[in-house]
């Protein structure tokens, strides 16, 4: 009887734990999904996915264009754009409209990604540097 006992309150201490592991990793996976983006807070106006495979797979289904940007978490013009520049009341309705955001980073980007913007954007130097691509890679 004391062995149970003693069991219960450890066991009704593990059910708390149980669940925030899982709401955090339902999180995760929303982010991943497209929702927001990973550094920066474009106050809604796009769903950002980091991968290009999810991004195109979602693009595809929606009918829309992937505006990718190119950056990195320390650059302030990549800061700007997305917080002000893409939120800006004659710029999200549009963009909203026509597009999916995929947030490439740029020191470790996938070599999908790195290649079309090599190929179209060769002497780029700045970033961040964006592009709209169809769901299927088309310039």
């Amino acid at each position: 009887m004391r062995t149970s006992l003693r069991r219960r309150p450890f066991g009704l201490l593990l059910l708390p734990l149980a669940l925030l592991v899982c709401s955090l990793s339902s999180a995760d996976q929303a982010d991943a999904d497209g929702t927001r983006h990973p550094y920066f807070n474009d106050r809604g106006t796009l769903r950002w996915f980091h991968s290009y495979a999810a991004a195109k797979a979602t693009a595809q289904r929606e009918g829309k264009m992937i505006f990718i940007e190119y950056g990195r978490k320390r650059c302030s013009n990549c800061k700007k754009l997305a917080q002000n520049v893409l939120p800006h009341s004659q710029i999200r309705g549009r963009i909203s409209s026509i597009a999916i955001g995929l947030s490439a980073e740029c020191d470790s980007p996938e070599r999908e990604v790195r290649s079309l913007l090599r190929k179209h954007l060769p002497n780029a130097r700045s970033l961040p540097f964006v592009a709209y691509v169809t769901p299927r890679g088309r310039w």
